[in-house]
């Protein structure tokens, strides 16, 4: 069988690996899955809320981000957005446009 072959016969299947043996990303990357729980602060660090997930739409990255009163927000993970990614800390410093938060109210 070849290799085009094999990898059609995985389509639409999970593939795990165990945490012991991924790779570091490249510098200036992070995985989705490290993003989730990570709290989420405005740049004077007023907490938003914290990282639930993160959904890929097309081309754009999200994170869906649970805040205090129950309600969640989405917010782009774009470097204009998300200005500071601190993993050792678990904390994301958001600076997001007006209204970004009123638009997940609708």
């Amino acid at each position: 069988m070849d290799a085009l072959a094999e990898a059609d016969a995985l389509a639409g299947r999970e593939i795990l690996v165990p945490a012991g043996e991924v790779r570091p990303p490249e510098a200036g990357r992070v995985y989705d899955a490290d993003l989730v729980g990570c709290a989420v602060v405005d740049p004077a660090g007023v907490p938003i809320g914290s990282v639930t997930a993160v959904e890929e739409i097309g081309e754009s990255t999200l994170l869906v981000v649970g805040r205090p009163a129950g309600e969640d927000a989405l917010v782009p993970l774009s470097r204009s957005i998300c200005v500071e990614i601190d993993l050792a800390r678990r904390r994301i410093v958001v600076d997001p446009p007006d209204g970004l938060f009123e638009l997940n109210e609708i």
